[in-house]
């Protein structure tokens, strides 16, 4: 990657990244500067944390040893066009239509439904994207709405809509042990 993008004659560079680097953190609005190690990780988030964590660490060593303006996105949960189909790599609102598609009688959704999820709509980032690439890089960048919405209430919306008929279950287990995950997007303002 440094010997193919010395050569090429670009300023800057933008990855996506993701909320989850934040862990565990209970207190509110994460903001870019915290400070993370591996022990500070959700226990049902681990190992996709540390893989986002470290990606950004060889992002930036990469960028700064080229001397290559980067920013780092980090995201909530994205929805919409061209969201992948393969239920097992969806985030949770096409995770949730692709289920409910198939009118069941009983739909077993992870965790209690309790967790608050924020949520960007892919236009949305898709015009950040546009905006941010003309600009001065700010390095790590929240984006986000602030707007929370628990799974529970996310779910019936969507079954309302696609299968009213279909009972929800909420199992208890979660992949995520985090309910709610408070980041600032101060830096945007």
């Amino acid at each position: 990657f440094i010997q193919f993008f010395s050569k090429l004659e670009i300023k800057k560079i933008t990855m996506i990244s993701s909320y989850a680097v934040y862990g565990h953190n209970r207190k509110s609005n994460c903001n870019e500067n915290e400070i993370i190690d591996k022990n500070y990780f959700s226990k049902g988030e681990n190992f996709y944390a540390l893989a986002k964590h470290n990606q950004e660490q060889l992002f930036i060593s990469f960028c700064e040893q080229i001397n290559l303006e980067y920013n780092i996105i980090r995201l909530p949960s994205i929805f919409g066009e061209n969201s992948s189909l393969l239920i097992k790599n969806a985030h949770v609102i096409p995770s949730l239509i692709m289920k409910l598609l198939k009118k069941p009688k009983k739909l077993d959704i992870y965790g209690t439904g309790n967790e608050e999820r924020e949520f960007i709509y892919v236009g949305d980032l898709i015009e950040f994207l546009l905006i941010i690439r003309k600009v001065k890089p700010l390095k790590i960048i929240n984006f986000g709405s602030s707007k929370f919405l628990k799974i529970k209430d996310l779910s019936n919306i969507l079954k309302q809509k696609i299968s009213p008929k279909t009972i929800l279950y909420f199992n208890n287990k979660s992949i995520s042990d985090v309910p709610i995950r408070f980041v600032s997007n101060k830096k945007l303002l």
